[in-house]
């Protein structure tokens, strides 16, 4: 069973029911509008504030993020999930033994928001779930 979560700026996705709403607290002080966990796993939900940002610089920006904080083998393609064109990078943390994907979303609308879907846990974990990133939408 999944359930619908995020908000209508954001955007939503469909989780599994077993995820709870969550905050974490190494990310204080960055716009973070949906968070959910399992325990082990987390999804975000976000948009970029900054208009400035386009699909590729905000793209950029995430991955020197990652960088700083020590993701490795990052590497990325553009893609279409559900209607929507997105670039997605992915990398590694904690050995190889965790990693992290992000999809930066274009908003389908002229100047429309930057959208931001973000997985975060153990490799074998996100190889199951992954698909639910291809539920993203905007009402």
């Amino acid at each position: 069973m999944t359930k619908k979560v995020g908000g209508s700026k954001a955007g939503y996705i469909y989780l599994p029911e077993t995820f709870m709403k969550f905050h974490d607290a190494v990310s204080e002080g960055i716009a973070q509008d949906f968070q959910y966990s399992d325990g082990a796993s987390i999804f975000t939900i976000n948009i970029f504030q900054d208009e400035n940002h386009t699909l590729e610089s905000a793209t950029n920006s995430i991955a020197s993020n990652w960088e700083a904080q020590g993701v490795q083998n990052i590497a990325g393609a553009s893609i279409d999930i559900n209607g929507y064109h997105c670039l997605q990078i992915y990398g590694d943390y904690n050995n190889g033994t965790h990693k992290s994907v992000a999809y930066v979303i274009q908003g389908k609308k002229q100047g429309g928001n930057i959208h931001l879907v973000t997985f975060e846990g153990p490799v074998d974990f996100l190889k199951e779930n992954l698909g639910y990133a291809e539920t993203f939408i905007v009402e």
